[in-house]
């Protein structure tokens, strides 16, 4: 019995490693990891470790020939022994609890063009005591730091629009968030961000208000140079006021709002139809990347039906 199911394993794997790749065909790579095509075709989300047993893993940055643009969704959870983790610069998306558990990794380095970080993450890396966060990056979800006990300080760039529930909670040596989005939206519950944390953010900021609610300590940052008016020139002319200047077409402050793939503000059956189309091989005017709205680490017919049950009055 043990001899039949070793030799079927041996087949399996010899079918995989020279079959063409399918949407969802998994296709363990040598030394490292797990890949999947995702449904566009044309990129690879890294979906495991595959059977490499090493404690210090690199990411591909494509698979025959395509770019691995998403870590997926719990695709390392409990890898309690991995030390090192080198994600690919190609990675957008990394998946809701994709490192659930890595609990040895002292270091993540995020790759400058991801845009989504799903919850969870990152809980329960108990050893991880720096991570950068992209600027770029929407959201910070929830539980996504949750347990992180060893963390110690992180700025969350202005593109962070929103902190949820416990991302920040039972990171017990964190002394230190700035938050530099004025308007972030932060979960209001004590538990939200861990109470040992000094909170950096703008005069009149969200962070002062959370700061201020549930007593925790606040540090005012000097306003960035963008923001402040220009000294005067004493003793000399003033210079003439310029004319009034054209008004932009877009939003320079608009945050990216997951769903809202043609960029017109709101999440409606547009943007469900739009993720169709992109699906079906014609051009968009707008980002597929957000088109993830059930936060799965691929975009996909499922994240159209979610958008329109969502519409419905139906949950997620």
């Amino acid at each position: 019995m043990k001899i039949r199911t070793l030799l079927s394993i041996i087949i399996a794997l010899a079918v995989a490693l020279v079959a063409l790749p399918v949407s969802g065909a998994s296709i363990p790579v040598s030394e490292d990891m797990s890949y999947t095509l995702n449904d566009d075709g044309v990129s690879y989300s890294c979906t495991g470790p595959g059977l490499s047993m090493s404690m210090e893993r690199r990411m591909a940055s494509e698979v025959e020939g395509y770019p691995v643009t998403a870590v997926g969704s719990w695709a390392f959870a409990h890898q309690a022994r991995m030390t090192i983790m080198i994600i690919s610069d190609t990675v957008k998306s990394i998946g809701a609890y994709a490192f659930f558990e890595c609990a040895a990794i002292e270091v993540f380095e995020l790759p400058r063009n991801v845009n989504r970080i799903g919850d969870g993450a990152f809980s329960d890396c108990y050893s991880l005591e720096r991570i950068n966060i992209p600027n770029g990056v929407p959201k910070i979800g929830d539980s996504t730091f949750f347990n992180c006990r060893e963390l110690e300080s992180i700025e969350l760039p202005k593109s962070v629009g929103s902190i949820g529930d416990y991302a920040f909670n039972g990171c017990t040596s964190l002394t230190s968030i700035k938050i530099l989005n004025r308007n972030a939206v932060i979960y209001d519950s004590e538990f939200t961000i861990s109470d040992t944390a000094t909170l950096y953010g703008y005069e009149g900021s969200t962070a002062q208000a959370y700061a201020e609610k549930y007593n925790r300590a606040f540090v005012v940052l000097d306003e960035p140079e963008s923001d402040l008016e220009p000294e005067p020139d004493i003793g000399q002319d003033p210079e003439p006021e310029p004319g009034p200047e054209p008004e932009p077409d877009f939003d320079l402050d608009l945050i990216p709002l997951l769903g809202d793939v043609n960029y017109d503000g709101i999440v409606n059956s547009d943007d469900a139809v739009e993720i169709l189309r992109c699906l079906a091989g014609y051009e968009i005017d707008g980002d597929i990347e957000l088109g993830d709205y059930n936060e799965d680490g691929v975009t996909n017919s499922d994240d159209a039906v979610a958008i329109l049950r969502m519409l419905a009055g139906y949950d997620s």
